[in-house]
């Protein structure tokens, strides 16, 4: 849907919560950087050291997910490096639609 749609109209009850332009919700999104490395805990450790207030989640697959770092992710992915963590994947991802909602509507269907 947020391929395809230029408007996005948020209904609670009835009412129009928010109306927002395609533009407005990539705006509103949060971005996010995903780190798959060789050694999670070791990694943690590094960024919980090196970055003040870090905010993050561990996935299954040896996945960081840091979502409020300050620093770029060539900043992070050198600090690793730095501390021999293997870096297999880093990119900086935007939440969706339906994270949106769910964050910020409450997400009651």
């Amino acid at each position: 849907l947020q391929q395809l749609a230029s408007r996005f109209v948020f209904i609670d009850n009835g009412t129009i919560t928010e109306d927002l332009t395609k533009e407005e919700l990539q705006a509103k999104s949060k971005k996010f950087l995903l780190i798959k490395v060789d050694k999670v805990a070791k990694a943690t450790q590094v960024l919980e050291s090196s970055i003040k207030d870090i905010n993050y989640r561990v996935l299954q697959d040896k996945t960081i997910i840091v979502f409020n770092s300050k620093l770029e992710s060539s900043a992070i992915n050198g600090l690793l490096i730095k501390n021999e963590i293997k870096v297999r994947e880093i990119k900086v991802e935007t939440s969706n639609l339906e994270d949106y909602f769910l964050n910020n509507k409450g997400g009651a269907l």
